[in-house]
């Protein structure tokens, strides 16, 4: 049971934690190519990309992800996630300008 959050007397509602397993999407990119990282998925509740490489990698949600906008740079090392109030749903794709850069990928 979550907490429950009181707006006037007459407004309340509850809060609910969400829970589920987490599907790995784990990979490495492919030069100068826009991977498909994980297809669309209308139950996603949550969202997590680590890029594990040195390099910039690019991402992207519903097309092909590519070195420039709409496409979302991920410096090395940093990490894009959801939060509660927005998740995702479009397939996920990733643009690297180099081979077999390694990324973290996972949703629940």
């Amino acid at each position: 049971m979550g907490n429950i959050i009181r707006f006037g007397d007459a407004d309340t509602f509850q809060m609910k934690a969400v829970g589920s397993s987490m599907t790995d999407h784990s990979g490495t990119t492919t030069a100068n190519t826009s991977v498909l990282v994980m297809a669309a998925n209308p139950n996603r509740s949550f969202f997590f990309f680590q890029n594990l490489s040195n390099s910039v990698v690019f991402i992207n949600f519903g097309a092909a992800a590519t070195n420039g906008s709409p496409s979302i740079q991920i410096a090395p090392a940093d990490t894009w996630s959801s939060d509660r109030m927005f998740v995702p749903t479009d397939a996920v794709y990733v643009w690297a300008a180099s081979d077999a850069l390694a990324f973290t990928a996972k949703e629940g």
